[in-house]
């Protein structure tokens, strides 16, 4: 059953940053028994070897208690600071910290220039460092709503414990995730890509939807 749809668009101006935005709304009948969005985008620079997160967002809107949470990256002084409703706290931070959504780039960076063999990386989240672990499972042929692609089949991991997530990267398309697939509390959820486009133009590769 469909229950949501996730836009996400990438953008690269001016030269050496990065815009990563995503939109998850509900469809079908998810449509029809609540209205929440999350909004959850990603600001910050791009090397060839490496992202460096500089500002965070997560938007919760919901009718009831809607959620939002920024991370500020103070690169100085090596320091992340969190504002949110909830709580408000700083930490320091190692030169390769990710934010929540910047990781995919970060992983995918990694990917496409080779630059480490090594797919592992601290994630600010929750007021603590969370170790992201990234193990290669083989390659497939992966059939997606936006056409059949040859990936490479990596599981998740956080902080040494067993992987709940898997994940399918065409190396056509930039190591872009074709496939996710995430054991949750109430069963597995699959996320799959239905259509992309890329605007050379601008610089800007947009996977439209996933």
């Amino acid at each position: 059953m469909l229950f949501g749809e996730v836009r996400v668009k990438l953008s690269f101006t001016p030269p050496g940053t990065y815009h990563y935005h995503a939109l998850t709304i509900p469809v079908g009948l998810a449509a029809v028994l609540r209205s929440d969005q999350v909004t959850e985008q990603s600001n910050g620079r791009i090397g060839k070897c490496g992202i460096t997160p500089e500002h965070y967002l997560y938007q919760h809107r919901k009718s009831s208690r809607p959620r939002q949470v920024k991370l500020v990256f103070d690169w100085t002084r090596g320091r992340v600071t969190n504002y949110s409703l909830e709580s408000h706290w700083n930490m320091q931070v190692p030169p390769d910290t990710q934010d929540k959504f910047s990781q995919q780039l970060e992983l995918m960076l990694r990917l496409n220039a080779g630059c480490s063999s090594t797919l592992q990386f601290p994630v600010a989240d929750g007021g603590r460092l969370k170790q992201y672990r990234f193990e290669r499972a083989g390659d497939e042929q992966t059939e997606t709503a936006a056409g059949r692609f040859q990936t490479l089949r990596l599981t998740r991991s956080k902080d040494g414990k067993p992987s709940r997530a898997t994940l399918w990267l065409a190396p056509a398309l930039g190591y872009l995730p074709v496939k996710i697939a995430k054991q949750e509390s109430g069963g597995e959820v699959v996320m799959e890509l239905s259509s992309f486009s890329r605007d050379l133009q601008d610089s800007e590769n947009s996977p439209a939807r996933q």
